[in-house]
């Protein structure tokens, strides 16, 4: 007569568990598979292309301190224009000032120097 499978283990099959010893020796079993079929040397192209990764990596450290660099000089510059910006306001002024014409107080007087000379 047949017996139905139960839908769980039962508890004695529960202790029916693979010893340690043995998982201990499937374990180093494979380790040593493992270590006997790694991969060959690499090939020349693998040692080229890593040796390229590695250049470009280092290239791509050096544009990034570069780009702080000019980062930082730039920050400079500005601060330092900044610091002229009331001086240069002042000889607009100046400028302004000197450029419009000069209007005499006196009409028959003329420019004014000249009849300061003849007394």
């Amino acid at each position: 007569m047949l017996h139905p499978v139960p839908p769980h283990p039962s508890p004695a099959a529960s202790h029916r568990l693979i010893p340690s010893h043995r998982i201990h020796r499937d374990i180093t079993t494979l380790t040593t598979i493992m270590s006997t079929t790694t991969r060959p040397e690499k090939t020349y192209f693998e040692t080229q292309r890593e040796a390229l990764i590695e250049e470009i990596c280092k290239a791509f450290d050096q544009v990034l301190l570069n780009l702080n660099h000019l980062n930082r000089s730039l920050e400079g510059l500005a601060g330092v224009g900044q610091e002229f910006t009331e001086i240069e306001a002042l000889w607009s002024k100046f400028d302004n000032v000197m450029s419009q014409p000069v209007q005499p107080n006196d009409p028959g007087s003329g420019s004014g120097s000249g009849g300061e000379g003849a007394q």
